[in-house]
């Protein structure tokens, strides 16, 4: 079973994912899943679908919920070449694939705009070869199919990005991109703010390495910036985001911004060497991390407030998680 970083609807009642299911072979299925009660609904796919995701070779990427619940945005590799990935679009209301993208060298398929109306994903560009392909971000409008193209300066890769809960900008997280790179990476170089309707490309973070943290963290070799989820804050007013171990948030407007070095201490004090993967809550009560702790391949979740105050985190030599937590949406 794998979740993508917003597997939750919007209701919070139900997680859509895709299990991996051993018959005669191992067959993919795309599901829902009742949160209360445990119970699955197994969605029919298209005719053209369906064979690929029984098939040795599927690879489908984790899907994503639109803002409005009626659709689920995802990836599935070709028939002919399983390096290349086809976007797809599933209406839960029609239950049936409503867009399936030309097959394309996928990065990262970042998600819905906040009204469920663009979608934006990066790919590789051509030619396909690792001398001379660049990352694109490109950003598709649903109801017409159109797509456009995200300018960006030379050098600066797009890695991931992530839609503003409120309106049409989205953080965009910048570094070096191997060629044989995994769908969705964590760690970041710099991060930018780009506004799609007047196409503008600022630098919010640079590239740095910060010299009051941990080793772990100080790897000159390793990224800065960790981000699991989505970055904004529900209001849209600002970012949060772990600086080489340190939790920070960033007001959007005034560029303001706030580093948590009383947690760091906190944290350091109870065996871990810094925060990693923050998200914040759907209600803005509460920002969620991992405490890294060293020597271990994963560590306990921990939440605190936006004002670094009121620490919780699971047991500490029990507990395990890689990447931060996910949270379920407030209800109404």
């Amino acid at each position: 079973m794998s979740f993508s970083e917003q597997p939750w609807s919007p209701d919070g009642r139900q997680l859509a994912a895709f299990f991996r299911i051993k018959t005669e072979t191992w067959q993919r299925h795309l599901v829902l899943i009742n949160a209360e009660t445990g119970e699955l609904k197994y969605l029919e796919n298209a005719a053209d679908i369906t064979p690929r995701l029984a098939s040795t070779n599927a690879s489908a990427s984790v899907p994503i919920w639109s803002p409005d619940g009626r659709y689920l945005l995802y990836a599935i590799n070709t028939e002919e070449d399983q390096y290349f990935y086809q976007i797809a679009i599933y209406d839960l209301m029609l239950e049936q694939v409503v867009y399936l993208s030309s097959p394309m060298r996928l990065i990262n398929l970042s998600g819905w705009s906040y009204d469920s109306q663009q979608i934006a994903y990066i790919r590789w560009d051509e030619p396909l070869t690792p001398a001379e392909s660049t990352p694109l971000l490109e950003v598709m409008d649903v109801p017409s199919q159109a797509i456009q193209q995200v300018e960006q300066s030379p050098g600066h890769y797009f890695k991931q990005v992530f839609w503003s809960p409120t309106g049409r900008q989205l953080v965009a997280y910048i570094g070096g991109v191997d060629w044989y790179e995994s769908l969705t990476t964590y760690g970041y170089e710099g991060i930018y703010l780009i506004d799609i309707e007047n196409g503008s490309f600022e630098e919010l973070k640079g590239p740095g390495i910060r010299e009051d943290v941990h080793d772990y963290y100080s790897n000159p070799d390793a990224s800065t910036y960790l981000v699991n989820g989505t970055p904004w804050s529900p209001d849209g007013q600002n970012i949060i985001y772990s600086d080489s171990g340190l939790l920070c948030s960033l007001v959007i407007a005034s560029r303001q911004e706030t580093c948590f070095s009383a947690l760091n201490e906190q944290l350091i004090q109870l065996g871990a060497v810094g925060a990693g993967y923050p998200q914040w809550s759907p209600t803005g009560e509460w920002i969620g991390f991992v405490m890294k702790i060293e020597n271990q391949h994963c560590s306990p979740v921990a939440a605190v407030r936006p004002d670094g105050s009121d620490l919780r985190f699971t047991d500490l030599e029990r507990d395990c998680a890689l990447f931060g937590p996910v949270w379920s949406p407030a209800r109404q």
